[in-house]
């Protein structure tokens, strides 16, 4: 009912709060200077590939982060100033780039120029996609088309707590996932009205 799933919301956000309040605690290798060069040795390359990619996954999950710029060079991903290194952008793009195969990233610009701005699903994209329809069922939304900021608002427009601030894009790539397992559809946004997620 109503009552039960604020309390299940609310209980959820303040998890959320708590966990952020802690200080992320980097891996190990991020305090060796080897590990921000990328090595050429393809076993050991492959193997710095891993430790990166659950660091950047784990780093996005603690702080709720969707998105990721890899321009930013004053990021605490990419420089350990403890050691005075800092990754060189094509390893950023690299070891994000191992992501997207995975399916745990999508590019978000690059064609054409340089990639420098990803989305981050720190969950698989079923997962998220399990969470929304668990909201539209317990919130009686089959067979409504609710909007895209209606979804990523939160408790002030009663959105599902876990998608709380993603961005559009982020959403659209969820709502697109959707479409593939036939639970939902994306509606695109048409004057003035916003773009959506139709629910089945």
């Amino acid at each position: 009912d109503t009552t039960a799933r604020e309390q299940r919301d609310w209980r959820v956000r303040a998890g959320w709060r708590a966990a952020m309040a802690e200080p992320f605690e980097f891996p190990e290798f991020f305090d060796y200077p080897p590990y921000f060069t990328v090595q050429p040795n393809p076993d050991t390359q492959r193997k710095q590939t891993e430790l990166w990619k659950s660091l950047i996954l784990g780093w996005c999950h603690h702080h709720r982060s969707f998105s990721l710029r890899l321009d930013d060079d004053a990021h605490p991903l990419w420089r350990n100033e403890l050691i005075d290194r800092r990754l060189p952008p094509d390893a950023r793009r690299l070891f994000v780039d191992a992501l997207v195969l995975d399916g745990a990233a999508a590019w978000l610009d690059g064609d054409p120029g340089p990639k420098s701005k990803c989305l981050v699903f720190w969950r698989s994209q079923d997962a998220w996609c399990d969470e929304l329809c668990s909201w539209a069922s317990s919130s009686g939304l089959e067979g409504q088309i609710v909007t895209l900021h209606e979804v990523a608002g939160g408790a002030n427009t009663g959105g599902p707590p876990a998608l709380e601030g993603a961005p559009f894009e982020f959403l659209a790539n969820v709502a697109a996932r959707l479409e593939q397992r036939d639970k939902g559809a994306f509606v695109a946004e048409r004057g003035e009205d916003d773009a959506g997620i139709k629910f089945f």
